[in-house]
């Protein structure tokens, strides 16, 4: 009986602690290869994307993926600051490649990726405490 009562709150205490983590933002570093430019947002999901603080990226990354990851610092391509929580971006591995949507246009601005080249706007006023790229 004791047995069964003890395996019920382990059980029980496993559920609220990931109950707990849910929500939570993720601070352990992230490192993810694109497979193919525009994909970032398949392989990450909005749900994630906002919880993620330290991310490094390897791949080719256009426009649509840098339009992401905006929002996921804090600012949309038109500017307007979200709740992004990415702090810590790493693009040194990155390849930027033309194609995809504008990552900025905001004040008669629109930016595009053009091959490997890191625009002026591209995290503009973003919460990035670091990039690289």
């Amino acid at each position: 009986m004791n047995l069964k009562i003890f395996t019920f709150v382990c059980f029980f205490m496993g559920i609220a602690n990931v109950c707990a983590a849910e929500g939570e933002l993720i601070t352990q570093p992230i490192t993810l290869h694109v497979e193919s430019p525009g994909n970032l947002e398949n392989q990450i999901g909005w749900t994630k994307a906002q919880l993620i603080t330290n991310l490094t990226l390897t791949g080719d990354l256009n426009g649509t993926d840098i339009n992401y990851l905006r929002c996921m610092a804090g600012r949309t391509s038109s500017n307007v600051g979200i709740g992004g929580n990415l702090y810590y971006l790493d693009l040194s591995g990155a390849n930027i490649v033309e194609g995809g949507k504008e990552y900025f246009n905001w004040n008669g601005r629109y930016d595009r990726t053009t091959d490997n080249s890191v625009g002026d706007y591209m995290f503009h006023q973003c919460t990035l405490v670091s990039n690289s790229g």
